[in-house]
């Protein structure tokens, strides 16, 4: 029987725009994403039933793992067993959850060739982040992040993420910012073009009111600044960013915080997942 295995690398949001909410209250986004060098790793397997395990523990049936797998059984029919071991931090907004579930999409079109059309809207049902986790690397995500856009000639990043606090939930912290929407964006033209120059091209609208939800985030936020005038928050938090010249200088960095949490000394990468051999496990 066959098994596919990959790591499926986490993302930041360099720049997180909110531009409008649809009808059905779902915001409109306009994104500038990266890949770190933090992973996850998915194997799977065909089965007579569905099943999905995280460090060894079943998962619920709301997670996004068994919602990729129900999605992917109605369509095809197949049925897989899926086993994960989780680095990338929950409640990050380092799209842990979707990565996995991206992780499941990209094993199963490994063993089934399924159409990327189909992988898309699959993932775009299970989640916003989880088109983007499908291919990874700098791109920009707008819409309900279905509308994907490749952008090259960005620099390799060096960065230091840091999380003090799970945070609060995303539609919590969207419910806020909605109580208190504001205009300021970044356009991703502009981010792209002062990153590519060493500068300051980060920006997240959910900062503010995330921090207001969770003062641990402001914490992280000011204890960063201390350290580079690049930190903001990615997605809706809770984990913190700074950018460094070099992977050293992010680790010592590291190596002189205080406030505690969760430390992760990273680069970016072209890529959001890297396959390992494809194997007959003899079962």
């Amino acid at each position: 029987m066959e098994t596919c295995t990959l790591q499926i690398r986490a993302k930041l949001n360099l720049v997180l725009n909110i531009d409008g909410v649809y009808p059905d209250g779902y915001h409109r986004l306009d994104m500038l994403n990266a890949s770190v060098n933090l992973a996850d790793t998915v194997t799977l397997r065909p089965a007579a039933r569905n099943a999905a395990r995280m460090d060894g523990i079943p998962c619920t049936a709301d997670n996004t793992i068994v919602r990729a797998l129900n999605a992917l059984s109605e369509q095809t029919g197949a049925h897989f067993d899926v086993a994960v071991v989780k680095r990338i931090p929950m409640c990050a907004g380092m799209g842990g959850s979707s990565a996995d579930a991206a992780g499941v999409l990209l094993g199963a079109n490994r063993l089934l060739g399924l159409p990327a059309a189909q992988l898309e809207r699959i993932a775009l049902d299970v989640g916003a982040d989880c088109p983007y986790m499908l291919y990874g690397g700098y791109m920009r995500v707008r819409g309900r992040g279905e509308i994907l856009n490749r952008i090259d000639g960005m620099p390799q990043l060096h960065v230091l993420v840091a999380q003090l606090c799970a945070g609060a939930s995303t539609a919590a912290v969207y419910r806020a910012y909605d109580g208190q929407p504001s205009a300021a964006r970044m356009e991703i033209e502009t981010a792209c073009a002062q990153i590519a120059r060493g500068r300051a091209g980060y920006f997240n609208a959910l900062q503010d009111a995330a921090i207001g939800l969770c003062p641990q985030i402001g914490v992280a936020l000011q204890e960063m600044s201390a350290r580079t005038p690049h930190a903001f928050m990615t997605g809706s938090g809770s984990a913190v960013v700074g950018v460094f010249d070099t992977l050293a200088a992010a680790r010592q960095a590291g190596q002189s915080w205080r406030a505690g949490g969760k430390l992760y000394a990273l680069s970016t990468c072209d890529c959001g997942a890297a396959f390992c051999e494809t194997v007959e496990d003899g079962m």
